[in-house]
């Protein structure tokens, strides 16, 4: 374990971690305490997508709200990134279409699978859907990197869902809903992985820690409460 003492003589290093423009942020170990190692690997699960209830066992908290103060995302980080991911913004075709920092804050929800722009569903702060959450088939559908990992894992629920319906003989129509539903969001994460996969490495890994950061701040949103990447307040 580092000392206090001996860490003021360790020089400063540049990290591999990097900020949300790619640039490497250097650490000095000159301050550090034994304690913040633990902060350290609390915030490595937290960014990592570890549910509140999983880390607080792992840090043995008694309360789970100690636990979710790991969980507060700074605003100005949560601002960054969200205005970083706004140009890489789909259609619910697949289509890029890029969404303007401003316009993505003052006209659109997050939902579970993407960020919503129907203006009924905005004003509800996400709670009115129209279509229930069948995002694949609403023009008003806007999603971004950010959701993939939701979205990958709808695609499995969707698949599952289809191939119960096939096995007890449901009607075409309740089969052909699941299998068009699939194929629209196959099509929106095969067009993003693409995407992505042309940046520099630089830029995607920028890209990955903003759309981690995003999902973080979804985590953990209260029932009723805004979700964070809505930005209703411009500077």
């Amino acid at each position: 374990m580092i000392s206090p003492r001996s860490a003021g003589k360790v020089p400063t290093l540049e990290g591999p971690v990097k900020d949300l423009h790619g640039v490497p942020v250097d650490f000095s170990f000159g301050g550090t305490r034994p304690h913040d190692f633990r902060h350290s690997y609390a915030q490595r699960h937290v960014d990592n997508g570890t549910a509140p209830d999983e880390l607080r066992d792992l840090l043995d908290h008694e309360d789970v709200r100690t636990t979710m103060g790991y969980y507060q995302v700074n605003d100005t980080r949560k601002r960054a990134a969200a205005n970083l991911l706004a140009p890489l913004t789909y259609d619910r075709t697949g289509n890029k279409i890029g969404l303007s920092a401003g316009r993505r804050g003052l006209a659109s929800i997050a939902v579970p699978y993407g960020g919503c722009t129907e203006p009924s569903n905005v004003k509800a702060g996400g709670n009115a859907c129209p279509v229930r959450f069948q995002c694949s088939g609403c023009t008003f559908y806007r999603p971004d990197p950010s959701y993939l990992p939701d979205i990958e894992r709808h695609l499995v629920e969707l698949k599952t869902n289809a191939a119960q319906a096939r096995r007890l003989n449901a009607p075409p129509y309740a089969i052909a809903n699941f299998d068009g539903q699939v194929e629209d969001f196959k099509q929106i994460v095969d067009r993003m992985r693409t995407d992505l996969a042309l940046l520099p490495e630089p830029d995607r890994q920028a890209i990955t820690e903003a759309a981690t950061l995003l999902r973080t701040s979804r985590l953990t949103a209260r029932p009723g409460q805004q979700l964070p990447i809505t930005v209703k307040e411009l500077p």
